[in-house]
């Protein structure tokens, strides 16, 4: 079985071309799913990710 690419939240937003403020900020909204790990730290599906992008490309 294959285990899903999650990255950090430095990683995401680096993706997404958007600060890390901005993803938590998006992130609490509910507008991209995070993953929190047994430490309190955010990780984010590379899936879903792509998802986001898709859903939100610039016109």
């Amino acid at each position: 079985m294959d285990k899903e690419t999650v990255v950090t939240i430095s990683e995401a937003s680096h993706i997404l071309g958007v600060s890390e403020a901005a993803l938590r900020q998006w992130t609490d909204e509910g507008r991209i799913r995070a993953f929190i790990t047994p430490g309190g730290h955010r990780r984010y599906a590379m899936d879903d990710i792509r998802k986001f992008m898709s859903s939100h490309q610039k016109a």
